[in-house]
C-alpha cells in the first residue's frame, strides 16, 4: 500500500491509516503463520525483522510526511491551478490565433480577387505580342504598364504574433505573402528608367517572368484561403469566389 501510494498518488484521507492497514496485514500474516505452527519461519521472520524495522521505520516516516493533510492539499493545489492555468492558456491561444486568420482571410482574398479579375495568361499573350511588334525603336516601341501593388498592410502589423498558427495552415499562408511580395518587386522593376531601353527580346522575357509570378501568387493565395477556411471550420473551405477568367490556374 506504501509503494502504491507513492507510484500513483493515490492516498488515504488519513495518513495513519495507511500505517495501520501495513501493520494489520503483518500481524494477521504472523498469526496465521503460529496457528499452523510453522515454528522455523516464525523463528525466520523474528530474526528478519530485527533487521528490517529500522529501515522500515525509516521508509514510512517520509511517506507519512510526504502525504500528510498539508502536504497533500498544497500538491492539489499546485496540480490544480497548473491544470486550469494551462487550460486558458490553450483557449487564449485558439482564440488569437482564429482573430490572426480571419484577419489574414480577408487580405489575402482581396488581393486575390484583384489578380483574378483579370485573365492573366490572355492578357500577357496580347501584351508580349505588341511588344514584338513594336520592336526596339524608342519612337515605335509598346511599353505596358503594371499598376504597383498595395502593400500587405495586415500581414505587416500581425508577422510577429504568427508562430501561434498552426504550422500546416501557415505554410501556404507565408509562401503566398512572398510570392506576393516578389510580385511587387518584380512590378517596381518594369517602372525604373532603364527598362526602356532594354530591346524587345528582353522586355518580353521580363514580362513572361512577370506573369508566371502572377500565375503563383493566385495559386498560393487559393491554397491559403482553402486552407484557412478548413482551420476555422468553412463549410466547403475550397468553394473560394473566382471570377472564371482564370481557369488555368486551379488548385
Amino acid at each position: 500500500l506504501a509503494l502504491s501510494a507513492t507510484t500513483t498518488g493515490v492516498a488515504l484521507p488519513d495518513p495513519m491509516a495507511l500505517l495501520a492497514a501495513v501493520l494489520l496485514l503483518l500481524v494477521a500474516l504472523l498469526a496465521v503463520y503460529r496457528w499452523r505452527g510453522e515454528v522455523d519461519l516464525l523463528r525466520m521472520l523474528r530474526r528478519g525483522g530485527m533487521v528490517l524495522l529500522p529501515i522500515l521505520l525509516a521508509a514510512l516516516v517520509p511517506i507519512v510526511l510526504v502525504f500528510s493533510g498539508d502536504g497533500l492539499d498544497v500538491r492539489l493545489r499546485q496540480g490544480a491551478t497548473f491544470i486550469f492555468q494551462e487550460e486558458r492558456r490553450q483557449r487564449d491561444r485558439s482564440e488569437q490565433e482564429l482573430d490572426l486568420l480571419m484577419a489574414l482571410r480577408s487580405e489575402v482574398f482581396t488581393i486575390v480577387e484583384k489578380l483574378d479579375k483579370h485573365p492573366i495568361t490572355r492578357q500577357a499573350e496580347e501584351v508580349e505580342r505588341n511588344i514584338a511588334m513594336g520592336g526596339d525603336d524608342p519612337t515605335g516601341a509598346y511599353f505596358p504598364f503594371s499598376a504597383s501593388e498595395s502593400p500587405a498592410t495586415v500581414y505587416d502589423a500581425v508577422s510577429g504574433q504568427l508562430h501561434v498558427i498552426n504550422a500546416a495552415t501557415l505554410e501556404p499562408v507565408l509562401r503566398f505573402y512572398a510570392a506576393f511580395s516578389e510580385l511587387g518587386t518584380m512590378v517596381a522593376d518594369t517602372h525604373r528608367a532603364e527598362f526602356p531601353r532594354l530591346e524587345a527580346r528582353r522586355r518580353i522575357t521580363l514580362h513572361k517572368e512577370l506573369t508566371q509570378q502572377r500565375r503563383a501568387t493566385l495559386y498560393w493565395g487559393l491554397r491559403a484561403l482553402e486552407d484557412i477556411n478548413l482551420k476555422i471550420g468553412v463549410p466547403n473551405p475550397e468553394a473560394i469566389p473566382r471570377s472564371g477568367k482564370n481557369e488555368d490556374v486551379t488548385l
